[in-house]
């Protein structure tokens, strides 16, 4: 081994602070900065990210307009329902979801959730015998 022959690691010290000839160094710099400090507290942003995976919350629109009136029995399937309103069984199964209810397209529904479902697509709702 030569002495003094430097290494590459060593070639870049210039991205170094002054003072220092290793990131232990550098370490010990901003550790020894800090107990300087005794008010010392991390830095926050000014304003915190929102999470990608949350969707912004949507404001209450007012109802659409009435469709037309259609008659619902006291329980009724997801996937029926979907028929009925001219929609596909994921549009109701993801209303269904917005209410906190997870259901399938085969479940039965009370006819409370369902004429929620359907007031929202713009059915005045009717229950049958």
């Amino acid at each position: 081994m030569l002495e003094g022959a430097e290494y590459n690691f060593m070639g870049r010290g210039y991205l170094l602070p002054e003072g220092c000839k290793d990131l232990i160094d550098v370490l010990n710099l901003h550790l020894k900065e800090q107990s300087l400090n005794p008010y010392f507290l991390p830095k926050l942003p000014q304003q915190f990210p929102q999470p990608l995976y949350l969707k912004p919350t949507k404001k209450k629109t007012t109802p659409p307009p009435l469709k037309s009136e259609i008659t619902i029995p006291s329980q009724i399937s997801v996937s029926d329902l979907a028929t009925l309103l001219g929609q596909k069984s994921f549009k109701i199964i993801a209303d269904l979801m917005e209410l906190g209810t997870f259901v399938s397209a085969n479940h039965l529904l009370d006819f409370e959730t369902a004429s929620q479902i359907a007031t929202k697509y713009g059915f005045a709702v009717k229950k049958s015998g």
